[in-house]
């Protein structure tokens, strides 16, 4: 076969004719052309629909809408072609056709009036049913996922708001709760002087929200619906000019909303989500004229990532311990707080990649000079160990004897040893840190504004995922299971190690017999209470489990120690997972303090309330107050329990419930029956314990006592609170 040699003058034409067709050029403008044929055709059927818009806006809008709707279409049609997988076209009649059978609305359900549409909300619901219903053992055990009801979510989010709002005015606190909750039938009123109300704005408008397991974002969406609520009844009564509610929505997410949760598909609902509530309250007015981008960039908002371990390769970071690295890089660290807002505002995402790499370079630069600090301290250390063996030392301008050179000789090898660790850990840290393209989730740099400003969050709120121990893996596949939980309670002794400032405490409140059996939500109770600040609020939905079974010995002591426990809700009527087969309580939590039995604790007393009523019957001002007023003795039973038509309650004082829990002859805490005895048991329980004082001894004293066959059937053990209807004969 003779060649074909393109250079020779008679196969000029061709080469050029050859290079003509495959030249990107021109398919890029075959492309361009059929492109604007397409966009003619949309515009064209879009204007017969006569929207009311004047026709140049009308153009300009027209074009963004399609542009939009194109660009998203051939997005799409890029990850098809990249993955292998091509969807057949008459799929796509079967998929418009099922989302044309129903009405969507942008707007959320309220918790009692339900609107019969698709709505964000039931992304939530979407959320946790494909979950549940693809792989569902395997999927379900591993994420522990199931979807809290709204109405749940308002109770825990008002009542924390309470307690934060009291921790920080010290104003009367039932007009606190008047303020927060309505009143039987009537809308929420302004209880407050014009001082007080002044208080409350500015605690509203610089408060800190973080959902730590923030899924598919619901409750972050309720947190920013109620200060939106709270802080236009509080302009009113200051008469105080605000922007429009979508900007006014805009900042509340801005300032006072965060979320984190691992799985990135979760945190792109919850992104969805804002989103779709910000745009709701877009008016047409700006809807017409936006040129810029008008959703804000949620990616420093709602971060991925591990809550519980941090860690920087295979090392652990405990929390607040990268104080140490950036004190001395403040400058940079308030750039990065700054260049994190403009990112929020602008929506670009080439400055938010930029922000990353900064915030990595942060890390990076801190751990340097962290480095130097470091070696200076040692080079000091090695400096006097010198003289020590040179026995020249002294103090004072006087020799020492050996007895006194061997003292400080140990002293300073021990200080050395420490060093030589913490500059093996910094070198180990930054290799690992080399290697990663964006920087890890770290708390403290994550959210740095909230750990600059306040040492770390007013109210943290989440339900936490239900994983038993057994089932605890590490989602990002990093470590092995043994490797994960064994990670998991080194970096819970870590956090607790440190104070506020981020220095090392002289003793944690960690048990040293950790108990390894702790179901995953254990971990996140204690993750949480320590990403508070010293006025900040837990508020938690959880399985009941650790207020009665072994490992629950590890929170009870943890809590009766350092955190002074405001509530623990049950209600006897209404389960709120109807999905999972978990009975569930509301815990309301301070933040800890920094020695064990301080004077707050000691005199704090846990209300253990058992409601009778569902939420949505209880969510009334009066029923809170009734709840926290000093009632005559008289009208409680021996002084601390107290009944009627709605609730249950026993008041328990926190040093008691050490003492109820410690073992005799260790003096060690062992554990107590919290919800059997103070949320489940009824009247007869006590009068039997009254009658029987000094007869009655404990089973475990006259009998071993074991454990039965464990079936697995939990659906068969969830059971309603039916003492009475019993004693109602």
């Amino acid at each position: 076969m003779a060649e074909l040699k393109l250079e020779s003058p008679e196969y000029s034409h061709i080469k050029t004719k050859i290079e003509e067709s495959f030249s990107v050029e021109a398919v890029t403008d075959k492309f361009y052309k059929e492109y604007v044929e397409l966009f003619e055709l949309l515009k064209k059927e879009l204007i017969k629909q006569k929207v009311n818009v004047e026709k140049e806006k009308l153009n300009e809008s027209l074009r963004d809408f399609i542009h939009l709707i194109l660009n998203r279409i051939m997005f799409l049609h890029f990850v098809q072609k990249r993955v292998g997988w091509l969807i057949p076209d008459e799929l796509f009649d079967n998929i418009f056709e099922f989302f044309g059978r129903y009405n969507f609305t942008v707007t959320e359900s309220t918790p009692f009036d339900i609107e019969i549409a698709i709505d964000p909300e039931m992304l939530g619901n979407i959320y946790e049913h494909l979950v549940s219903t693809e792989e569902i053992e395997e999927e379900q055990a591993k994420a522990g996922i199931f979807y809290t009801p709204k109405v749940e979510i308002d109770l825990m989010i008002r009542k924390a708001l309470v307690e934060f709002l009291f921790n920080k005015t010290r104003i009367d606190k039932d007009k606190i709760y008047k303020f927060v909750f309505p009143e039987a039938e009537e809308e929420i009123k302004d209880p407050f002087t014009q001082e007080e109300a002044e208080k409350v704005l500015k605690e509203l408008e610089e408060i800190f929200i973080l959902d730590p397991a923030c899924g598919s974002g619901h409750y972050l969406v309720v947190a920013e619906q109620i200060l939106y609520e709270l802080k236009e009844i509080l302009w009113q009564k200051l008469n105080r000019s605000h922007l429009a509610k979508y900007e006014e929505k805009k900042k509340i997410i801005e300032r006072n909303i965060y979320g984190n949760d691992i799985k990135p598909w979760a945190v792109n609902i919850a992104k969805l989500r804002l989103w779709l509530d910000l745009f709701v309250d877009a008016d047409d007015e700006l809807l017409k004229n936006q040129h810029e981008p008008l959703l804000p960039n949620l990616n420093f908002k709602i971060r991925c990532g591990d809550s519980l371990v941090q860690r920087i390769g295979y090392e652990i970071i405990p929390l607040r311990y990268i104080k140490k690295f950036v004190k001395t890089r403040i400058n940079d660290l308030k750039y990065l707080i700054q260049k994190k807002r403009h990112v929020y505002q602008s929506g670009n995402p080439k400055e938010f990649k930029e922000t990353l790499g900064l915030e990595k370079k942060l890390l990076m630069n801190a751990l340097s000079e962290y480095e130097m600090e470091t070696k200076k301290k040692l080079s000091s250390i090695n400096s006097q160990l010198r003289k020590l063996d040179q026995k020249s030392y002294n103090l004072l301008g006087e020799n020492i004897g050996d007895k006194q050179r061997i003292l400080f000789e140990e002293e300073f090898r021990k200080q050395k040893e420490e060093l030589e660790g913490i500059l093996k850990d910094i070198n180990n840290i930054r290799e690992e840190l080399r290697k990663l393209k964006e920087p890890p989730m770290i708390w403290d740099l994550a959210f740095a504004e909230v750990f600059q400003m306040k040492k770390g969050f007013d109210i943290v709120i989440a339900n936490p995922p239900y994983v038993r121990q057994e089932r605890i893996e590490d989602l990002s596949g990093f470590y092995s299971k043994s490797e994960y939980k064994e990670k998991l309670i080194k970096q819970t002794r870590l956090d607790w190690s440190y104070d506020y400032e981020g220095k090392i405490k002289s003793k944690s409140p960690i048990p040293e017999k950790f108990d390894r059996k702790c179901d995953l939500y254990v971990y996140f109770y204690l993750k949480g209470l320590k990403l508070l600040n010293p006025d900040g609020v837990l508020c938690y939905i959880s399985s009941n489990s650790w207020l009665d079974v072994g490992f629950g010995r590890v929170l009870q002591e943890v809590l009766i120690k350092r955190c002074p426990i405001v509530s623990i809700y049950d209600n006897q009527v209404k389960r709120s997972f109807k999905h999972a087969d978990v009975n569930t309580i509301i815990a309301l939590i301070k933040a800890p303090k920094e020695i064990d039995f301080d004077e707050e604790i000691k005199n704090n007393e846990v209300r253990f309330v058992m409601f009778k009523k569902p939420f949505e019957e209880i969510m009334f001002s009066e029923i809170f107050i009734g709840l926290e007023k000093d009632y005559d003795l008289k009208e409680f039973q021996e002084g601390k329990r107290r009944e009627n038509e709605t609730y249950r309650m026993h008041i328990v004082n926190q040093k008691d419930l050490w003492e109820f829990g410690r073992d005799e002859k260790t003096g060690q805490y062992t554990g107590n029956k919290w919800g059997g005895k103070y949320l489940r048991a009824p009247e007869i329980y006590w009068k039997i314990l009254e009658k029987g004082k000094g007869k009655l001894v404990k089973l475990g004293d006259i009998a071993e006592v074991r454990f039965g066959i464990k079936t697995g059937a939990n659906e068969f053990f969830y059971v309603e609170d039916v003492t009475d209807k019993i004693e109602d004969g």
